[in-house]
């Protein structure tokens, strides 16, 4: 696994995925609630599991520059990494054409610093301060087989997420629910163009119950691989997207706002698996 720093870019074009494309694993300017890369609970544990070690590449700080040449990007928003920050200042353009241009992404934000809603992307929308206590699979998440290798179908945690995520503003019509939560749905995930994109509310598997790692992995695995299942299912309907014009993303380079102080502590379950 390579770790690349933070860059600033002065203007940058996004194109579609290379061929020789990376897996690629984003968070903010250190590890998410603390919990080191070699911690059996921590994203880069599930990156490991479903990827496997040294298939894919770590970046410690948001930059549009990870899609430049890549086919999967997951971004991992837990606690006070500056997500919203990013979407809002260029991150969520930048997501929207790599996915119609053909990428896969993964956006999960348990968020602390900043609670308002925030648009991931195409309408799937964030909103903190709705903590669930607990998490099971909707009929389409069991039908993208998020519950396989041993994850189990239903966890619970302290929290288990943070925030909801909702379909907004109809663009994201043909998105479907994968995790209903105490307080909504934690997990949804869509076609839209010709690429994936998943968004997710959830906790690190480290403040999950026995199978949180196992799910972080399959759902990597899942929109590794774009979500061909669960689009597949009855009732299934594209999703709503922007002209598929030839789309070059030029954005003047901008600094992320250090992250603010955490407001809610979380403590560990001993049961991970």
């Amino acid at each position: 696994m390579h770790r690349i720093p933070l860059i600033f870019l002065g203007t940058i074009a996004l194109a579609a995925p290379a061929s020789a494309a990376t897996h690629i694993y984003m968070t903010g300017p250190g590890s998410p609630w603390g919990i080191e890369a070699d911690d059996k609970g921590s994203p880069e544990a599930a990156m490991d599991f479903a990827l496997g070690k040294g298939n894919w590449t770590s970046i410690f700080g948001f930059t549009i520059d990870a899609f430049a040449n890549a086919s999967f990007v997951y971004l991992e928003g837990g606690d006070a990494a500056g997500l919203a920050e990013f979407l809002n200042a260029g991150g969520r353009a930048a997501i929207e054409s790599f996915v119609t241009a053909g990428g896969a992404v993964l956006v999960n934000g348990a968020r602390n610093d900043s609670y308002d809603p925030v648009d991931a992307g195409f309408g799937l929308t964030l909103t903190g301060a709705r903590f669930s206590d607990s998490g099971e699979l909707t009929d389409a998440g069991e039908k993208a087989d998020l519950d396989r290798r041993g994850a189990g179908d239903e966890w619970t945690g302290n929290a288990f997420s943070h925030d909801v995520v909702s379909c907004e503003a109809g663009t994201c019509k043909g998105a479907f629910s994968l995790i209903k939560g105490s307080e909504g749905s934690t997990l949804m995930g869509a076609n839209f163009g010709e690429g994936y994109l998943m968004v997710g509310g959830m906790t690190a598997p480290y403040w999950q119950s026995k199978g949180g790692m196992k799910l972080r992995a399959n759902m990597i695995d899942y929109v590794a691989g774009q979500g061909a299942v669960v689009e597949q299912l009855p009732g299934a309907t594209a999703g709503v997207v922007p002209e598929p014009a030839s789309w070059a993303l030029m954005i003047t380079g901008f600094g992320l706002i250090g992250a603010a102080a955490r407001r809610r502590q979380s403590r560990p379950f001993s049961t991970l698996s």
